[in-house]
């Protein structure tokens, strides 16, 4: 073989190494593509937990002022029958 086609097949070579190089590594998950997937839904789970303990304090908060209601009720009941 002459020189240029030894040549020519050793860039071949490099070539086709570098493509499977390049096919492999575009498999390899980065460090980057993991941590935001586990994190896709993180702010939608926030949103539900936010929502979800506001929806309890406005319900403690009625229940404390039908009692409070009741309670005044319950006090002026209790003095007119004195």
């Amino acid at each position: 073989m002459t020189d240029e086609v030894k040549a020519a097949e050793s860039e071949l070579l490099k070539v086709s190494e570098r493509i499977k190089t390049d096919q492999d590594a575009s498999k390899v998950k980065t460090t980057e593509e993991t941590k935001v997937s586990e994190f896709v839904d993180a702010q939608e789970k926030i949103d539900k937990s936010e929502s979800q303990i506001l929806e309890d304090t406005k319900l403690t908060e009625d229940k404390n002022k039908i009692v409070k209601r009741k309670t005044k009720k319950g006090e002026k009941d209790t003095q007119s029958n004195m």
